[in-house]
């Protein structure tokens, strides 16, 4: 934000100046100009980056508002309520080569239609428009803060993840693999990224900084990715975070895909449960899969991992031991006789 008002100018010379816009700079224009609401230099911004990308024609002059910013990596992350023939829309900018698009274009063109009967409603799509480069949605705008909503309703949260395994995908092929690939998407990436440079941290702390327990670990973590590519897959919202659901709707579905078992039920026990604890333990996590039911071990391991995955980014320095943690994913065992675990 300090960085966008201070130098948002200078990248808004730069374009002025007739000088192309890289994707990030059109990144941090744009976040510029909507940080002080200057929609038409928004707007022809947006089109002098990709000259094939039009506006609605029945998009109004009148009624629009910045409406905040985001944190993917393949949308513009600035956000706007507009009026479309005098009804309110939410527009989200996309880059069009990247898979965010291409699962909520997924999403609407084969999914959307299927949830009511599981009691999830999604915004109805409006309108697209596509150019080179970008791509424009327009959604039904929902206004979350006026739906009955608790922030950090772990049932329901658990609930939408149900339903959402419980919907079959078919015929998905090679053309659909944006579907399938958990690993690529920028959540995760980031996390591995975090966890790798945590788990070195820590060996460091300990005076092992080349020890073969750390290769070990790492080991550990490519193997089970490995596993998770070729094991159970379920339909996912890949987001679920208390802004992104109601009581009614579940919005923002560009990250949703057939994710191993345990995705999104992961990032739920992360956020939901496990952040506000002082030190998290192996046993505290396997405490709360027992609370939601699991008891399959593939499963229990899976659910079990992407809650350490999650749980890196909102982890003070020092706060957790994610050496013990990630090295208990070889220990987990399910016993068959009273479904706890060890």
């Amino acid at each position: 934000m300090k960085k966008l008002l201070l130098h948002g100018h200078d990248y808004l010379g730069f374009f002025l100046f007739g000088n192309k816009l890289s994707r990030k700079n059109l990144k941090l224009l744009t976040a510029h100009l909507g940080l002080n609401g200057w929609h038409r230099l928004y707007e022809r911004v947006i089109q002098e980056y990709d000259e094939e990308l039009h506006f609605p024609e029945h998009l109004w002059n009148s009624g629009k508002s910045f409406i905040g910013r985001g944190y993917g990596a393949n949308t513009l992350n600035t956000y706007r309520k507009v009026l479309l023939e005098g009804e309110p829309a939410f527009e989200k900018v996309y880059f069009k080569k990247y898979p965010d698009y291409k699962k909520c274009k997924y999403f609407y063109d084969h999914i959307r239609n299927t949830l009511e009967e599981k009691g999830i409603q999604a915004p109805e799509l409006l309108c697209v428009r596509e150019g080179k480069k970008l791509a424009l949605m327009y959604f039904q705008y929902i206004d979350l803060e006026n739906e009955p909503h608790k922030p950090h309703d772990m049932h329901r949260a658990l609930a939408i993840s149900r339903a959402l395994s419980e919907i079959e995908i078919q015929d998905v092929g090679s053309k659909k693999a944006f579907l399938l690939d958990f690993e690529s998407d920028p959540m995760v990436k980031k996390r591995l990224r975090l966890l790798n440079k945590k788990l070195k941290a820590e060996f460091r702390e300990a005076g092992m900084e080349d020890s073969s327990g750390r290769k070990a670990l790492k080991k550990l973590i490519q193997e089970f990715l490995q596993d998770l590519k070729e094991g159970e897959r379920v339909l996912q919202h890949g987001d679920l975070f208390w802004d992104n659901f109601s009581s009614s709707y579940v919005i923002d579905w560009d990250r949703m895909g057939l994710y191993p078992f345990g995705y999104d039920l992961g990032l739920i026990l992360a956020f939901y449960k496990l952040q506000g604890k002082t030190q998290v333990s192996p046993q505290d996590i396997l405490e709360e899969i027992a609370l939601m039911g699991f008891d399959k071990p593939q499963q229990v391991r899976a659910l079990y991992f992407f809650a350490v995955l999650f749980l890196i980014s909102r982890s003070k320095p020092n706060e957790h031991n994610f050496t013990k943690l990630v090295a208990h994913l070889n220990k987990i065992k399910v016993n068959e006789n009273t479904g706890l675990y060890a």
